[in-house]
């Protein structure tokens, strides 16, 4: 079944974005994010990708418990600070 281009590849088994390989515009970027993913799971899938904002609910006893919005991870890079510190950068101003 062909679905078209962008795509998502992960673990169908994992939580937290382990393994997740987003905005894959060519067959040699889902195999090579196949491959990595595959050293997390074996259950892996591929999904066409949709702009937009997610959700995730939490379920107890057929209540919900709770409910938060996905914000996906980016940051731009400066050409002086690591990833790492760009991240933290951004979480910094976001909880104040």
């Amino acid at each position: 079944m062909k679905i078209g281009f962008p795509v998502v590849v992960k673990p169908n088994d994992l939580d937290r974005g382990e393994g997740v390989h987003a905005w894959l515009t060519s067959p040699e970027q889902v195999a090579l994010a196949h491959q990595a993913a595959s050293k997390l799971s074996k259950n892996i899938i591929v999904e066409r990708y949709f702009e937009g904002v997610g959700h995730r609910l939490h379920v107890n006893a057929g209540s919900v418990a709770s409910v938060y919005e996905l914000v996906p991870a980016g940051v731009e890079g400066d050409g002086k600070r690591t990833i790492r510190e760009l991240v933290m950068l951004l979480q910094q101003a976001r909880l104040s």
